[in-house]
C-alpha cells in the first residue's frame, strides 16, 4: 500500500467510534441502513486532529423530518452535527433506501463521500484495510460518480479521489483509469496516465489522446465539439487511429518519481495530500504530438462542420438529411428508425442481383427533398452520400459531376472494401468513364444498342487492367444508366482538350471499332463520329480513311432500308478491338493533374468569366434558340460552342440544382432557372 505524505507534519488520531463496513446493517433514529459504509459514534477526531469527523453520524442526536433549520460550520462548511434534524432525517433516509435516489439533497452526497475519504486515506494508514475493501469503496464511489454526474462539486473530487486511491493500492490497470477519463481530473490527464502507458511499455490510447487534447489550453476549439460533443469524440478517435497505425504516439518514461496530490473535500482536512507512486514516472507530453492532436482535431472539426450547423440550428441529428451529413464511419454506426426504414427498401430493391433501375419519384417516396416533389441536384448529392455510406452506389454519381437524371437512377452494392470509405473518382476511372460515355453515344446513334456493340464494350471495361475491380463493377453500372438515358457530348469537350493528337487519335479508332461491331457503320454512327471528331479537334473528312484503316480494307458500300452504310468485315474489326484494350489507360495520365488552367477572372457572382457571361445575357433575350446560331454566338466571343453551354449549364446547376439549357438542335432556356441566375 502507497504511503502518504503530507506537506506539513499534523496529527492523525485513531477512531473511538465504529466504521461500519460494507454490508453489515446500522439502525441509527430509527432508519435501518443496510450496508454500512459509514462512521457511526459519539466520538471521533477529524484528521487534522481538531475538532470532530464531518461525516460522523452521533446517533444521540435529533432527527425531525418536519425540522427545516440548517447550520454549517463556520466559513460555510459541512458537517453532520452541525446540519438541521431535517437534514439528517433527509440523510439517514438516503443511506436507508440504497443511497441511489436520483433526486438526492447533495448534502447526502458531500457527507457518505467524507466519510470514504477518512476511510481511506486515513484510516488506512493506521490499520489494515484490505484491498477487497479498498476495491469495494473505490467501486461505491465509481458508482456515485455514474448516479450523480449532475453534481459537479462532488465529481471534481471523487474523480481525483478515485486516481489516488488506486495509484495509494498499485492498481496499474490503464483500463480501470481510463473509464473514468471524463472525470478524472486535470493531473490524471495529463500527468498519471501518460505514466501508465510509459511503464507499461503501451502506446498512448485514442481515448486518452483525446482527453490530452480537450484539457490542454493551447487546443484549438470548433463550434463542431460543442454542437455535437459526441459525434466529434467518436470521430476523433477513428481519425487518431488512423493517423498513428501502431495504435498510438508513444511516451517515454523519465527518472524523476512521480508524485500525485489530491486536496481533500472534507473540512476535517486541514492539508493537501501527496503520494509518490509505486513503479511510476514524472512523463511529459511533447509539443510535436500536442500539434498532431491538433491536426486532428481540425480535420474533425472540417468532417462535422456541416452536420454540426444543422443539429446547431435544428436540433436535428437523426433524420435522413441531417445523418446524410455525416461521414461515412460515423453513419455506419448509426441507428435510426428513417434509415432502418430506407435500408429495408433498398434491400428489397436490389434483391439478389444486386442492382436495379429505379425512378426518381420513388426516390422522393424515401428521401426528403429539399424542394417538394423535385429531385434537386443537393437532394441527388445528399442521397448519393448518405448511399455511399451505407455501402451502396449511384449511377450516376453526382459527386463526379453529373448531372440530376431525368428518369431514375442505378442503384447497386459496392463491394465490402469499398462500404466504409467515400468514394471520388480517381484519374484512371474518369478516363475510363470518358471513353465508355463516347462509346455509347456512337454505339446508340442510330437506336437501341446493339447487342455485339455492347458486349464489345463490356469486355472493353473488363479487360481494363489498370482499374480495380471495384471501377470496372461501377462501370458496368454506369453502361447500364448510359443505355437507358443517353447522355449529350457537351460535358467531355473541357476533358478532351487536354488529349495529344496520339491519344485522341487511339480513341477514334477504339468508336469506329465500336460502331463497326455489329457488322456495319450506318448513317446516325457516321454522324456522331463526325461529332466527335469535333469535339477531339479532329478533320471530320478523315473519318472515313479512319473507318479504312480500322476495317484494315476498304469497306463495302450497301444499302439497309433505304440507307447508305458502311458493310466491315467482322473478323478484322474483331482483332481490332483486341487492340484497343488499352485506351483508357492511353488517357489515365491526361487526368491526372485535377487542376484546370487559369481562366479570367469571374466577373458575376456566378463565377463566369466575361465572355460566358456575355453568351448569357444574349441567351437570355428569348426562350428559344437554333443550335447553329448558338454556335455562332459562342464562336463569335472565342468560345468552344459546346464547351460554353457546358460551363452554363454547370453554374445553372451548381446554383438551382438544374440545368440551363436543353436540346440538340433547338436549344431551350428555361425561364425559371435564368430567372435565379440574373436575379
Amino acid at each position: 500500500m502507497g504511503k502518504i505524505r503530507a506537506k506539513q507534519k499534523s496529527l492523525i488520531l485513531k477512531p473511538k467510534s465504529a466504521w461500519v463496513p460494507s454490508g453489515q446493517p446500522v439502525t441509527v433514529g430509527g432508519y435501518r441502513i443496510p450496508d454500512g459504509m459509514i462512521y457511526v459514534g459519539q466520538r471521533l477526531t477529524a484528521a487534522s486532529g481538531r475538532g470532530t469527523e464531518p461525516s460522523l453520524i452521533d446517533p444521540s442526536l435529533p432527527v425531525d423530518a418536519k425540522s427545516s433549520q440548517t447550520v454549517l460550520l463556520p466559513g460555510g462548511l459541512l458537517a453532520y452535527q452541525h446540519v438541521s434534524p431535517q437534514r439528517r432525517a433527509a440523510y439517514l433516509q438516503w443511506l436507508a433506501d440504497g443511497r441511489s435516489a436520483p433526486d438526492a439533497d447533495p448534502v447526502c452526497l458531500l457527507l457518505f463521500f467524507y466519510g470514504i475519504e477518512r476511510r481511506l486515506l486515513v484510516d488506512s494508514q493506521v490499520s489494515r484495510v484490505s484491498d477487497a475493501e479498498w476495491l469495494k469503496l473505490i467501486g461505491e464511489v465509481e458508482r456515485l460518480i455514474d448516479l450523480y454526474r449532475q453534481s459537479s462539486w462532488f465529481l471534481s473530487y471523487a474523480g481525483p479521489f478515485v486516481t489516488m486511491t488506486r495509484l495509494m493500492l498499485v492498481d496499474h490497470r490503464i483500463e480501470a483509469f481510463e473509464a473514468r477519463l471524463d472525470t478524472a481530473g486535470s493531473d490524471t490527464v495529463w500527468r498519471v496516465g501518460p505514466a501508465l502507458f510509459a511503464a507499461a511499455g503501451r502506446p498512448l490510447s485514442g481515448p486518452w489522446a483525446f482527453a490530452l487534447w480537450r484539457e490542454w489550453r493551447g487546443a484549438r476549439r470548433g463550434g463542431a465539439e460543442r454542437r455535437c460533443p459526441g459525434e466529434f469524440r467518436e470521430l476523433f478517435l477513428l481519425r487518431y487511429r488512423e493517423a498513428f497505425p501502431a495504435r498510438g504516439f508513444r511516451v517515454k518514461e523519465s527518472r524523476l518519481p512521480l508524485i500525485v496530490q489530491y486536496r481533500p473535500a472534507s473540512p476535517g482536512f486541514d492539508r493537501i495530500m501527496l503520494l509518490e507512486a509505486r513503479g511510476l514516472t514524472d512523463v511529459r507530453i511533447a509539443s510535436t504530438h500536442l500539434q498532431q492532436l491538433q491536426k486532428i482535431a481540425d480535420r474533425v472539426s472540417s468532417e462535422l462542420d456541416a452536420y454540426s450547423r444543422r443539429a446547431g440550428r435544428s436540433r436535428d441529428t437523426s433524420s435522413l438529411a441531417a445523418l446524410a451529413l455525416l461521414p461515412p464511419e460515423l453513419l455506419q454506426r448509426r441507428e435510426s428508425e428513417a434509415a432502418g426504414r430506407l435500408g429495408r427498401w433498398l434491400d428489397a430493391t436490389l434483391g439478389a442481383t444486386g442492382f436495379a433501375h429505379v425512378g426518381w419519384k420513388e426516390i422522393l417516396e424515401h428521401w426528403p427533398a429539399d424542394t417538394p416533389g423535385r429531385l434537386t441536384l443537393r437532394t441527388f448529392d445528399s442521397f448519393a452520400s448518405f448511399l455511399g455510406g451505407l455501402g451502396y452506389g449511384v449511377e450516376p454519381e453526382p459527386r463526379s459531376g453529373d448531372p440530376v437524371p431525368k428518369e431514375g437512377v442505378f442503384l447497386f452494392r459496392l463491394p465490402p472494401g469499398e462500404t466504409m470509405r467515400s468514394w471520388a473518382p480517381e484519374p484512371g476511372y474518369e478516363a475510363a468513364a470518358v471513353v465508355l460515355q463516347l462509346a455509347v453515344a456512337v454505339a446508340t446513334a442510330d437506336g437501341p444498342i446493339e447487342t455485339r456493340q455492347e458486349e464489345q464494350i463490356l469486355r472493353h471495361i473488363e479487360e481494363a487492367a489498370h482499374l480495380r475491380r471495384a471501377e470496372r463493377e461501377r462501370l458496368q453500372i454506369r453502361l447500364l444508366w448510359l443505355i437507358a438515358e443517353p447522355q449529350k457530348l457537351l460535358r467531355l469537350e473541357k476533358r478532351s482538350e487536354a488529349l495529344s493528337e496520339a491519344q485522341r487519335h487511339a480513341v477514334v479508332r477504339f468508336l469506329i471499332a465500336v460502331a463497326g461491331a455489329d457488322g456495319h457503320v450506318s448513317p446516325g454512327e457516321i454522324q456522331q463520329l463526325k461529332k466527335i471528331y469535333r469535339l477531339l479537334r479532329l478533320d471530320p473528312d478523315t473519318l472515313y480513311a479512319d473507318v479504312h484503316s480500322v476495317a484494315a480494307g476498304s469497306p463495302t458500300i450497301a444499302k439497309k432500308a433505304g440507307e447508305t452504310v458502311l458493310e466491315l468485315d467482322a473478323r478484322k474489326i474483331e482483332a481490332k478491338l483486341a487492340e484497343t484494350e488499352q485506351v483508357a489507360s492511353l488517357l489515365e495520365e491526361v487526368f491526372t493533374d485535377e487542376e484546370e488552367p487559369a481562366s479570367s477572372p469571374p466577373t458575376d457572382s456566378m463565377g463566369l468569366d466575361e465572355p460566358h457571361a456575355a453568351l448569357l445575357r444574349e441567351l437570355a433575350v428569348r426562350p428559344t434558340w437554333e443550335r447553329a446560331e448558338v454556335d455562332r454566338r459562342a464562336a463569335a466571343l472565342g468560345l468552344f460552342p459546346d464547351g460554353a453551354l457546358e460551363t452554363l449549364n454547370e453554374a445553372a446547376f451548381a446554383h438551382c440544382g438544374a440545368p440551363l439549357l436543353e436540346g440538340d438542335e433547338t436549344i431551350d432556356v428555361d425561364p425559371d432557372v435564368l430567372a435565379e441566375l440574373l436575379a
